[in-house]
């Protein structure tokens, strides 16, 4: 990319979304947000209670069409 990506479009609602991890896993409390960028990666803020700080987690969708989408000038 050109440009850092500056925003995150996500579909659906918190419950779409859910974490997965060895303390445990479940739907998210909140929708996808973005958190940071540079041109190389970005980097996505997931609202989850109970989870513990630190753990690596797997993201996945509880629906067909849910997607993230980052804007940037390519």
């Amino acid at each position: 990319m050109r440009t850092r990506p500056t925003t995150l479009e996500q579909t659906g609602t918190a419950s779409d979304y859910y974490l997965n991890a060895t303390s445990g896993g479940g739907e998210c409390t909140g929708v996808p947000t973005f958190d940071t960028s540079t041109q190389n990666q970005s980097s996505v803020n997931w609202t989850r209670t109970g989870l513990t700080a630190g753990q690596a987690t797997l993201f996945q969708t509880n629906v067909v069409n849910a997607y993230l989408a980052w804007s940037a000038e390519l």
